[in-house]
């Protein structure tokens, strides 16, 4: 859904449609530039005319609410994405996670600049998928992974991950 219009919804396929009255009608919006379905899509919190879908290593951004999108691939290794998340406080600030299990130190980036380049901030993560990623609203505006063993959580600005696991098993 529009995190700014709880009322409209997105349906992210190999096209992307928008619907404002529950589902009766989907209004096509435009689509990736690459083939194939959208398996992951994220909406900026403060702007929805900033969306971003990706499939497979694939990661394209539109400034226009989907009509066109533009690579923002940059320096991103050549990886399946598993999933992509904004801070909630600033939509140039966008974070991707791969589920693999190498242990070659490639699994969280983040881009304080809409995407033109992307920081490898794995730190001290191991060798276990990553499926998702969230960012609260915060004053600290803390990342938190959902990872194949645990949730782990850091400060924006911390350049180490630790377990976040109060009351939650592994």
């Amino acid at each position: 859904y529009d995190p700014n219009n709880h009322m409209t919804f997105y349906d992210f396929r190999d096209s992307i449609y928008k619907t404002d009255d529950f589902g009766s009608t989907h209004n096509f919006v435009g689509q990736a530039s690459f083939s194939g379905d959208i398996k992951v899509a994220a909406i900026a919190e403060n702007n929805s005319q900033i969306i971003v879908v990706a499939r497979n290593e694939w990661i394209e951004k539109s400034t226009d609410g989907g009509a066109t999108f533009s690579s923002i691939k940059s320096n991103l290794p050549n990886y399946e994405i598993r999933d992509v998340s904004f801070n909630p406080k600033d939509d140039d600030n966008i974070f991707v996670v791969y589920g693999r299990y190498q242990n070659d130190g490639n699994k969280v980036f983040m881009t304080t600049n809409g995407g033109a380049s992307w920081q490898n901030i794995t730190y001290n993560l191991g060798n276990m998928p990553i499926s998702s990623v969230v960012i609260d609203h915060t004053p600290a505006a803390n990342i938190y992974l959902g990872a194949e063993i645990g949730v782990y959580a850091k400060a924006m600005n911390a350049n180490t991950w630790t377990l976040y696991n109060t009351g939650l098993p592994n």
